[in-house]
């Protein structure tokens, strides 16, 4: 696997980023990774990581970079503030540039085959809802998507208004006890997705709490993401397509 961080301009902007690539030469499909409103910090680098381990190419884009370049906050009470601004200052037209910049980037690597899915995790999450409406991205993850059933920035509605535009098939994972996300909010969720006849698989880890996928996939992690991962990797190779073995 090979790492590094990039910076790629958007509307005269500069848009740092992260990506990951795995070993090998054949060409592979693509994930763009959603950070959560702690930017494009080590839990965001090591879901990039992860992907490329696994025979993606993992890409994150930091789409607070008009208002906080370079963001990488941890996860502390007194983060918050910053992390809430940051996330409320994200405009509609701004993701819209930021997400087709980062697809086109994807599009253009000599070893991407074409194949781009999206995976986000709380805002992030929200965000790969959205994504699952363009037509470049053939899958959607969407970890704890808090902002899906319900607006939380003024200036931007809350996504499951575009339930009826959304292509891709979609990966939703949440958690029981997660303080932010009800379970009306899933019930909404899941019954925009069967009116609207989507495709889609949908999660709900009774005794995880929010973010519960930080914590890795290994020994130390909670059960909820050791049993997730394996369903993420099912859903992204029946949809992108198998990546090279590593």
């Amino acid at each position: 696997m090979k790492n590094e961080s990039l910076t790629l301009t958007v509307d005269g902007h500069p848009m740092d980023c992260y990506l990951a690539v795995p070993d090998g030469e054949g060409k592979v499909p693509a994930v763009l990774v959603i950070q959560e409103i702690f930017g494009v910090n080590r839990e965001i680098k090591r879901i990039v990581d992860l992907l490329a381990k696994s025979g993606y190419i993992g890409f994150a884009p930091n789409v607070f970079h008009r208002t906080h370049p370079n963001l990488n906050l941890g996860y502390s009470q007194d983060v918050m503030p910053t992390a809430r601004e940051a996330a409320t200052a994200a405009t509609m037209e701004g993701l819209k540039a930021d997400f087709t910049a980062a697809i086109d980037f994807l599009l253009k690597q000599p070893r991407c085959n074409g194949a781009i899915g999206a995976w986000g995790f709380c805002f992030g999450g929200t965000m790969a809802y959205l994504l699952a409406t363009y037509p470049q991205i053939k899958a959607a993850v969407s970890f704890y998507g808090g902002q899906i059933a319900k607006q939380t920035a003024p200036h931007r509605p809350a996504v499951i208004e575009f339930t009826k535009d959304i292509k891709a098939p979609v990966f939703l994972a949440f958690g029981g006890q997660d303080q932010s996300i009800t379970a009306e909010d899933v019930a909404t969720i899941k019954k925009a997705l069967d009116e609207h006849h989507k495709k889609y698989v949908l999660e709900v880890y009774a005794d995880e709490g929010h973010g519960f996928f930080r914590h890795g996939i290994n020994g130390e992690s909670t059960a909820g993401a050791r049993d997730v991962w394996p369903k993420v990797q099912k859903f992204l190779k029946e949809n992108l397509g198998a990546p090279v073995a590593v």
